[in-house]
C-alpha cells in the first residue's frame, strides 16, 4: 500500500529504493565498520519508507547543509526503529555518539546512491572526545545556532552557568550534539535531552530565547 511521504504528494511507489552501497566509514572510534554495515543492511530491509523519505528530500536541495525537517523525519524514524530494536533486545545497545556516526553513515550512503557527492564534517570538533574538555560557550558563538563559524560572542551569565553544568554532568550529550551538527545531522535524542535540561535549569525568559535560536547577549 502506498503512503504519503511526510505530508508531501509523493508516494512511496514513486520513489525508487536505492541500492545499499559498500562504503568505508569515516571513522571507527565509536562504531565499527562491521557494525555499520550490519545495521545499514537491517535499515535497508526494514525501513524502506525512511530511506525513501531521505532520498526524496535530499533531492530538494543542493547540499546537506540545506536539509529540511522532512529529511530528518525520515532519518529520525530510522533512529526510533533502531532504538526499539535495541529495547527489544534484537540488537546490541548503540551509544549516543555511535548513533550520530551511524546516522551520518546512512546519510552518506543515501546521498552517494542517488548520485550526489560525498561530504565530510565541517569545522573543528568541539572536543577530543565525549569526556571533553569543552570550550567556553562564548567561544562557540553563532555556531551554536547552526552557523558555520565560531565568532566569539558574549552570552548571559545564566546560560553560561547552565552550559558549564551540562558539560560537567552530561558531557556525552554535549559532544554528540556538536558532532551531529558538524555532520548536518539532527538527532532528536540529543536535542530533546538538551532542551529538557535548559528548560529545567534556565529562567523562563532566557530558555525561550535559547529555544528560538538567538544568541543571548549580556545586559
Amino acid at each position: 500500500m502506498s503512503e504519503y511521504i511526510d505530508g508531501t504528494s509523493v508516494l512511496d511507489d514513486d520513489v525508487e529504493m536505492p541500492e545499499l552501497i559498500d562504503l568505508p566509514v569515516y571513522r571507527e572510534d565509536y562504531i565499527s565498520q562491521e557494525r555499520v554495515d550490519e545495521l545499514c543492511k537491517l535499515v535497508w530491509k526494514k525501513q524502506q519508507h525512511g530511506i525513501k523519505t531521505m532520498v526524496f528530500h535530499e533531492r530538494d536541495h543542493e547540499g546537506p547543509f540545506d536539509r529540511n525537517s522532512d529529511y530528518f523525519h525520515g532519518l529520525g524514524g530510522i533512529t526510533n526503529f533502531l532504538r526499539a530494536e535495541e529495547k527489544a533486545g534484537r540488537i546490541e545497545p548503540i551509544s549516543m555518539i555511535a548513533m550520530v556516526d551511524l546516522n551520518y553513515e546512512l546519510s552518506r550512503r543515501v546521498r552517494l546512491a542517488t548520485g550526489y557527492e560525498d561530504y565530510e564534517p565541517y569545522g573543528e570538533p568541539i572536543a577530543d572526545g565525549p569526556e571533553g574538555p569543552f570550550p567556553p560557550i562564548s567561544q562557540l558563538g553563532s555556531w551554536l545556532n547552526g552557523e558555520r563559524d565560531k565568532e566569539p560572542v558574549e552570552v548571559s551569565p545564566e546560560r553560561e552557568k547552565v552550559y558549564n553544568r551540562l558539560c560537567k554532568e552530561h558531557p556525552e550529550v554535549v559532544f554528540a550534539n556538536a558532532e551531529a551538527r558538524q555532520r548536518y545531522i539532527y538527532l532528536d535524542e540529543t536535542h530533546e535531552f538538551k532542551d529538557a535540561y535548559y528548560r529545567k535549569h534556565l529562567p523562563k525568559e532566557i530558555y525561550q530565547e535559547v529555544t528560538h535560536g538567538r544568541v543571548i547577549t549580556k545586559k
